[in-house]
Parts: C-alpha cells; sequence; structure tokens
C-alpha cells in the first residue's frame, strides 16, 4: 500500500494510467502467477549498446527508407499518435501535440536490467512501453505493466528526483523522449503543460481519497488479515487428492459460493482455507481476514458492525472473510449468518452493547447502519459438519491424519527439511523403523501433532546426526494400545520371532508329528481297553487335553486350533483335490455368518447331550467316534470350500475357542498405519509370492482374517501366516490385559452367548445326580430312563441361559419404571460379563480330573497294554484337599472377575446393575455346593 501521496501519484502516473492497473509478481512456490509465460532473464555483454533510431515504427533508420516506405511509416505514425492518445496518461492532449512528442523521441530496444529510473536522481528522459505485458522491477518487486505506460512523466512534468528506481525485468521495445526535449514540447505547446498538470491534479485528489480509505480499511484488518498458505495439501493419498481437486475447484468457482472446510482439530484448515483464497482471482487486489466465531457478541457486531461502526464484513470489501470455530458460533448469530448467506446483504445492528468496543475500525455506534450488499467471498472453519449450513454452503471434508496414513511419510519429510534448512544441515531423514513406527500411530492431534513429534524427536538429536531413529520418538498412549507390549520386538525375546516365521510353526509341526500322534490315539482308544484307569489315551483325552485347553485361554487364546488334528486333515484333503485339478469353491460368507453359529451351537448341545448320557469321558470307542465325527465334518467341508471354512464357522471346539480367546492376555494384530499406508499386496490375507525384505511366499490367512482389521481375537488361531507374509514389519504379538477384546469393540453375537451359557449349563450337567438329589428325585431313575435323561440333560443346558435373561428382563421392567435412570446396554452386549465365571466353573470342574488321573498316566500306560505296573511305577497324585482348594479357588477366581467385568461393561454404578452380580453369585454358590 502506497505510504504517501506522491508515492500513489507516482505508482499511477509512472507505472500505468488510472485505468489500467499493474500486478506484482508472485513467487513460483505461492499461488499461481497472473500471467501465463514465466520471467525470463535474458544476458547481455557488459557495454552492449541498445539499438536506437528516429521514431519510424517499422524500419531501424528513417535515413534510408525509400518513398514508398516512408508513405507507409507515415500512416504507422498516425496510429502510434492514436495510440499514445488512448493507451496513455496523455489521452487528453490534442493531436498536434502528441505529434510534437512523436517527432522528438526516438524507438529504442533496451535489455534487461536496463535503468529507467533511479532513485534520488533526475530523470534523462520520458519511456514510453511498447510492448505487452512488459515487465519492471521497482526497487526489489517485480510488476507487469501495459503497452503505454509512461516512465518518470511526473518527475519531468514537476522537476523531480525519481521516487525510486526502476529497470526492465527482461528485454523490450521503448519509445524514449529526453527529458530536456520533452520539456521544450512543453514549452512550445502551454496548453499541452495545462492539461498535464489538471490530470496530475486529480489524480493527486483521487489518490488522496484512495489513501485514506486504504489507510482505514488496513488499520480495521490489520489484526485479522492472514498470510499466505505456507504450503499445499501434501500428501498423495485417495483423500488429499480428492481435497486437492475441492479446493482448487472452489478457489476458481465463479460464484464465489460460500464454502465450509470441516474436520477434527489439528488437520490446518486455515491453511485450506487459505489456499481457496490465495488460488482465485481476487488475491491480488483483496485481503483475507480471518476471524474466531467463539468471540462474537450476541449481535454478530464484529461482523456486521453496530450503528455507524462498520464491521469486517465491511471492510474486507471483494476479498475473503475466513469465520473459524463456526461450531461454536451463538444460536442468536446462527439466523443472521443463514440470512447473509441467503440474500447477500447485511445490516449493523442499533443496539449498544458493550461487546461494540471489539468493533474493526472507527464510527459511532447506536443507530442502526444502511443495509449493505455483501461482496466478500465467506469460507467456515468448524470441527464437525453443520446442518444448517449444509445447503447454503459447499462442503469440504478434511480427512484425519489416521485414515490417510499414506500422508504421513511426505508429511514427515516436509517437516525434517525445514528442521534440515534450520540447522543449516544438507540431509536430513528418519529411519525406515521411524517411518513405520509413524505410521501405526493414530494421531488424535493430527498434523499439528505429527509435526510436535517430528520436531521433539529432533531436538532429542545431536544436530550433526543424518538419520532420526525410532528411539528419539515418543507419543501419547493411544487408549487401545495402553498396557500392551510387543513380544517380536527386538528387546524382547531374540528367538521368537525366527521361530514363528519359521516353517516348523505349525506345518512341519502338523504335518511331521501332530497327524501321526493323532492317528496312534484314535487308534488306541478303538483297539484298547474301554475304561480310563487302563486306557491312556483316554485319559489323555479328558484328563489332559481337554482341561488344558481351558488353562490355555487366558494365555494364548486359539493357539490350540492352529496345531488341531482336525484340520489337519481336511489340508490333506485339500492338497489331494488341488493335485488332482480340482478348484475348491469360495466361501459363502453370508450364510455361514448367518447360520454359521447357531449349527456349531447346536452341534455343540448335540455333544453334550451324548456325552453325558451315554458318558463318553469313560468310553474310549465312543470318544474316538466324538474325535473322528469332528475330522470328518473339517474334511468334508474342506473337499468343496477352500481354507479353513469348518474352523471358522461350523466346527464347535473352534466356536468354543474362539469365545473364550477373547479372555487371552494376548493378540496378534497388525499396525493399521503401516498396512493401509504401505502395503498393496495383502498378501497376508489374500496369499501370494514372497515379498522383499521380510515377505514369506504363503497361500493367505486360512480363516480369511486381516489382521488390521481385527476387533477380537474370535477369528484368529496364531498360525503366524500374516506375520510370515508381511514385509513391512506390521504384524505384532502383543502382551495385554487379559479380556480387553470384551470392552473394546468386539462383535456381539446371540450365537455366542448362547454357546457361554449352554457350557455354564454344561457344568450342573456334570453334577446331575447332586441337582436330582437336591430337587427330591432319585438320581437312578435316569439310569433306567434314556429319554428321561436325555430331557433333564436338555433342560439344565439351557437353564443358566434363561435365568440370566429373565434377571436381565426383570431388571429393566423395573429400571423403567423410574424415569431418572438412564437406558441400559442390550443384553447381548452385558451378559458376556458372565464369561470368566463360565471359564472358570468349567475349569473348576476338569481340574479334578486331571489332578487326579494325570499324575498316574505311566501305571495307566503300562496298562493300556496288559501290563500292571501300578505296585511300584511312580505316580504323582495331590492331596484331596489340595484340589478341592484349587478348584474352589479357580471358581471364586471366575466369579470375582466376572463381577469386576460387569461394572467395566455397564460403567454404571453397582446399584444400578445389582442384580447382574447377584445372579452370578448365586451360580457360583450352587456350584460350591455342588463341587463339595
Amino acid at each position: 500500500m502506497p505510504g504517501s501521496l506522491a508515492d500513489v501519484a507516482s505508482s499511477r502516473l509512472v507505472f500505468g494510467t488510472p485505468h489500467c492497473g499493474t500486478r506484482p509478481l508472485q513467487r513460483a512456490c505461492g499461488p499461481r502467477w497472473p500471467f501465463k509465460q514465466p520471467l525470463r532473464s535474458i544476458k547481455h555483454r557488459q557495454g552492449q549498446s541498445c539499438r536506437r533510431s528516429r521514431w519510424i515504427p517499422g524500419s531501424s533508420s528513417s535515413s534510408d527508407s525509400t518513398p514508398e516506405q516512408y508513405a507507409n511509416v507515415a500512416g504507422k505514425s498516425q496510429d502510434f499518435v492514436a495510440m499514445l492518445g488512448r493507451a496513455t496518461a496523455l489521452k487528453t492532449v490534442d493531436t498536434a501535440a502528441l505529434e510534437a512528442i512523436v517527432q522528438q523521441g526516438a524507438e529504442e530496444e533496451l535489455p534487461a536490467n536496463y535503468k529507467l529510473a533511479g532513485e534520488g536522481l533526475a530523470p534523462e528522459a520520458c519511456h514510453f512501453l511498447l510492448s505487452h505485458g512488459t515487465f519492471l522491477k521497482k526497487n526489489s518487486e517485480a510488476y507487469q505493466a501495459p503497452v503505454g505506460t509512461v516512465i518518470n512523466l511526473k518527475e519531468v512534468l514537476l522537476h523531480e528526483t525519481c521516487s525510486s528506481t526502476v529497470s526492465l525485468a527482461a528485454a523490450t521495445k521503448v519509445f524514449t523522449v529526453k527529458a530536456a526535449a520533452f520539456r521544450q514540447v512543453l514549452q512550445d505547446n502551454p496548453g499541452l503543460e495545462q492539461a498535464l498538470f489538471r490530470d496530475l491534479s486529480q489524480q493527486l485528489t483521487l489518490s488522496q481519497t484512495t489513501v485514506q480509505e486504504q489507510q482505514l480499511r488496513s488499520q480495521a484488518l490489520q489484526p485479522f488479515i492472514v498470510a499466505p498458505p505456507s504450503r499445499g495439501i501434501v500428501g498423495t493419498s485417495r483423500f488429499a487428492q480428492r481435497m486437492k481437486a475441492q479446493v482448487m475447484q472452489a478457489a476458481k468457482d465463479p460464484t464465489r459460493r460460500p464454502t465450509l472446510i470441516f474436520g477434527e482439530p489439528g488437520l490446518e484448515k486455515d491453511n485450506i482455507a487459505a489456499q481457496i483464497h490465495y488460488r482465485s482471482s481476487k488475491h491480488q487486489e483483496w485481503p483475507i481476514a480471518r476471524f474466531d466465531c467463539s468471540k462474537l457478541d450476541s449481535y454478530g457486531s464484529q461482523l456486521f458492525g453496530r450503528g455507524s461502526k462498520q464491521g469486517l464484513l465491511h471492510w474486507v470489501g471483494q476479498g475473503t472473510l475466513l469465520l473459524t470455530n463456526v461450531h461454536k458460533v451463538k444460536p442468536s448469530v446462527v439466523p443472521l449468518l443463514q440470512g447473509l448467506l441467503t440474500e447477500g446483504t447485511f445490516q449493523a445492528s442499533s443496539l449498544d452493547s458493550g461487546a461494540a468496543s471489539s468493533l474493526p475500525g472507527g464510527g459511532e455506534q447506536g443507530k442502526a447502519g444502511a443495509v449493505e450488499e455483501c461482496a466478500a467471498r465467506l469460507v467456515f472453519t468448524s470441527e464437525k459438519p453443520l446442518p444448517w449450513l449444509e445447503k447454503l454452503a459447499t462442503q469440504i471434508k478434511v480427512a484425519p491424519l489416521r485414515v490417510r496414513p499414506a500422508d504421513v511419510a511426505d508429511l514427515q519429510k516436509l517437516f525434517v527439511r525445514g528442521i534440515a534448512k534450520s540447522r543449516g544441515q544438507g540431509s536430513l531423514a528418519l529411519t525406515p523403523e521411524a517411518v513405520l513406527q509413524l505410521e501405526s500411530y493414530s494421531f488424535p492431534g493430527n498434523i499439528k501433532e505429527l509435526q510436535a513429534i517430528v520436531s521433539r524427536a529432533a531436538l532429542q538429536s545431536p544436530e550433526s546426526a543424518q538419520q532420526l531413529p525410532e528411539e528419539v520418538f515418543w507419543f501419547a498412549t493411544q487408549p487401545k494400545d495402553r498396557l500392551k507390549w510387543n513380544l517380536l520386538s527386538p528387546g524382547a525375546f531374540p528367538w521368537l520371532k525366527p521361530f514363528l516365521r519359521s516353517d516348523f510353526w505349525p506345518h512341519q509341526l502338523n504335518h511331521n508329528i501332530i497327524i501321526y500322534v493323532y492317528t496312534f490315539i484314535v487308534a488306541v482308544l478303538f483297539l484298547g481297553p474301554q475304561d480310563r484307569p487302563h486306557n491312556f489315551a483316554l485319559t489323555a483325552f479328558w484328563g489332559y487335553w481337554w482341561p488344558g485347553i481351558f488353562l490355555v485361554y487366558p494365555f494364548l487364546g486359539r493357539i490350540w486350533c492352529s496345531i488341531c488334528p482336525f484340520m489337519i486333515y481336511g489340508e490333506v484333503v485339500q492338497k489331494w483335490r488341488l493335485a488332482k485339478g480340482a478348484t475348491l469353491r469360495k466361501w459363502p460368507h453370508a450364510a455361514v455368518e448367518q447360520w454359521g453359529g447357531w449349527f456349531l451351537l447346536a452341534l455343540f448341545g448335540a455333544i453334550l447331550t451324548w456325552e453325558e448320557v451315554w458318558d463318553l469321558p469313560n468310553s474310549a470307542a465312543l470318544s474316538a467316534w466324538l474325535l473322528l465325527l469332528i475330522t470328518a465334518g473339517a474334511m468334508i467341508c474342506s473337499w468343496f470350500f477352500e481354507r479353513r471354512l469348518w474352523c471358522r464357522h461350523l466346527c464347535p471346539i473352534g466356536g468354543m475357542n474362539g469365545m473364550f480367546a477373547k479372555l487371552s492376555m494376548t493378540e496378534l494384530r497388525s499396525r493399521q498405519g503401516v498396512c493401509s499406508g504401505n502395503c498393496s499386496t495383502y498378501t497376508c490375507y489374500k496369499g501370494g509370492p514372497a515379498e522383499p525384505p521380510e515377505g514369506i511366499e504363503t497361500g493367505g490367512c486360512p480363516l480369511y482374517s486381516h489382521p488390521a482389521q481385527l476387533s477380537d481375537n474370535r477369528n484368529c488361531v496364531l498360525c503366524m501366516t500374516c506375520l510370515k507374509a508381511c514385509p513391512h514389519k506390521s504384524v505384532e504379538l502383543r502382551l495385554r490385559f487379559p479380556g480387553t477384546d470384551l470392552w473394546s469393540g468386539h462383535k456381539a453375537l446371540q450365537s455366542e452367548v448362547s454357546l457361554m451359557f449352554l457350557l455354564l449349563g454344561a457344568v450342573y450337567v456334570h453334577h446331575l445326580p447332586q441337582l436330582l438329589t437336591q430337587l427330591g428325585i432319585n438320581p437312578l431313575l435316569l439310569d433306567t430312563n434314556t429319554p428321561a435323561h436325555i430331557l433333564a440333560t436338555v433342560t439344565v443346558l439351557t437353564l443358566p441361559g434363561a435365568a440370566a435373561a429373565a434377571t436381565d428382563g426383570l431388571m429393566r421392567l423395573f429400571a423403567d419404571r423410574a424415569s431418572d435412570r438412564p437406558k441400559a446396554k442390550p443384553f447381548l452386549e452385558t451378559s458376556y460379563s458372565y464369561m470368566p465365571l463360565v471359564w472358570g466353573a468349567t475349569l473348576a470342574f476338569w481340574l479334578g480330573p486331571a489332578l487326579q488321573e494325570g499324575g498316574h498316566i505311566l501305571p495307566i500306560a503300562t496298562a493300556t497294554i496288559g501290563w500292571d505296573s501300578s505296585t511300584w511305577m511312580p505316580t504323582l497324585e495331590p492331596h484331596p484337599a489340595v484340589i478341592s482348594f484349587l478348584q474352589h479357588s479357580t471358581l471364586l477366581a471366575g466369579a470375582g472377575l466376572s463381577a469386576l467385568l460387569t461394572l467395566k461393561l455397564t460403567s454404571k454404578p453397582w446399584t444400578a446393575w445389582l442384580p447382574y452380580p447377584a445372579t452370578i453369585a448365586a451360580f457360583t454358590a450352587e456350584l460350591w455346593y455342588l463341587m463339595g
């Protein structure tokens, strides 16, 4: 902005006419240049002279012109005179005076950097620019001047020195009239001098008014002016590309429609708004101002004004007004903003208020202002979408950084380059491990937090460091990652990751060892003695394996499924089918998701009834048939379908394993940011060839689970296929707080809840004689009446679930009558609070056979082959009191954990959910009695 009246006049007369101004050049890294071709520098040799001639357009020398050429030149000279009267500051001068000026001038082709005026020096000549779009440099600022611009006219007219240095940015043609010759023309033509002084006086008056207005505008907007954006939208993700397109579309919108930019904090929404302004056609003449809507008073006075005191909407003119935090605006201002956007007009308030002291500009308050047209472009920013702006403004959603981790690498490079530049370093970069660590973080503070983390890491490193390792990066703990430790990290167990990535786990273990052990066990069950004291396979089945998988659940979840012999035979079937050229079918996902859980529930119920009525734990052949039944299901599914459809959706043991795996203190997950930011093959999920540097060829996850998308442990068997396939070191085996899945986003299923209560009922079924005795029924009746035994078993299996559901229903019935109580969570979610009790009760029951018979495995093994070694073979059996103590302690531990889990899942006071712990206590008391 000109600082004085003389500067304004100089800028008007020296750099152009009142109706044809100039435009400052922009840097290449900022908004687009206002011209199409870039500035080119033309070098010229020392001492190079300018080509100079008397003004005869079209020729370099008038003395050598022929008569025919002279006639043509005369016609062009008349055109030049007309141009001077039309496109220069001499437009009010008569034709005779203009012709006199032309006779005294000469055409010149001046080189780049030629000085037309020197600051503090008397002007040597007046220069008329003859080229379109001539680039000038005034001091350090470059301008594009139109054809006809006159340099030094005011200085020659007023006998002044030049106020600034003006030079050519590129070689160009000019028409030059020496200062002495021009003053001589003025003396010879008094009318010319009067006309020029009259124009100068008008320009000075106009400039004075403009300066005053600009000074008031500058004073009013100075605290609110927004600087040009420091950078564009950084990133290559689809979200970043979409935002770039939306910003460019908004900037080039000829209607200048209002725009709402919304997104989480820390996403630099103000920077995006500045890009919209500085990429528009108005950014050169008009500013962009910013105001925080949370600071608006109830009348919006800072925007609309109060009385005769103008607001920001007036002062910003045709510029851009950025209104931040519009979601925090007072409700009384919302209708005013809606009216502004709908009608395009505004009016200053007439109400008096203390808030008027914060109005920009000057003026008196107390009287309503006139209705004004709003010429400004309005841009809003918010942390959430606003329904009242949905139809009034263009919507631009800024995606949070956690959903576009691919942009993290580009952003950190930008920040690191800035740090290196400030340090004066040649290069600075992050190690690949550090980049992966950044991409795996969710950045609740988004871009601002990323910048702070990188800056903090740089401060912790020596200034001579060329790389920033992952050790210098630290983050705010994310809620989902609290109390979690990666067991595969280099400093944990160095041997663990190589073991899990080896072919031994679990492929060689399954096909070289487990398959033969399982076959041997089934054969012994069929061919050996049929009672437990004389068949070690039957004892191993019910005394070791069955209690053992319950012991494993809290530690390694569903790991049994990775070495399950049932599915090993299924894989053998698949391999044979594929070798014959068969094509295995894809999974019917919709059908098995809907009905698979209910199928395995029914199958498990049938198995439990079979176990109780026909006494499977004491019948070797029937136990063998149970194993073969499950194996047959795995083989039949594998005959038709790829991978492990049976394991995920239909296997009763797999369904139980998946449910109790949610209690595990370990989990296998991948870092979502690394997966979405770096991976494009998804070989851990789909399978594929080896991918360097770490990826091994695999067939993909056998359960069709992606480790980055797992919300719980239900569909992960810890086979480590994803760990082997991942080339980006994304997969982690984490130690965590037990049962985290149950309150951190697991998927609640009706079939799974029904299976849980079915297993609790199974514990009571194992004590069916004691239950009947409690009810006054002779338990011997069940030995002679199989249908009655089946009916009693099914009834007891369903009673715990029915009792829990009835308790929940009664609690909700009474809660609905108390209007002051908050709405309760659905039973499907809160029922998982019984899971620790179910696990503890089941394990407590099977601890008895495990501890009583487990220590006798050696004499039982010799008895299997007919060799009685009970008198001398070593045995180990705890005292019955110890066994009872361990059983009851396990039961109490499960009950206590269920009570705590109830409080965690409901997040309500005990008084609101008292029926739940009361029901847990009732179940526990009955089981305590039954276990003796």
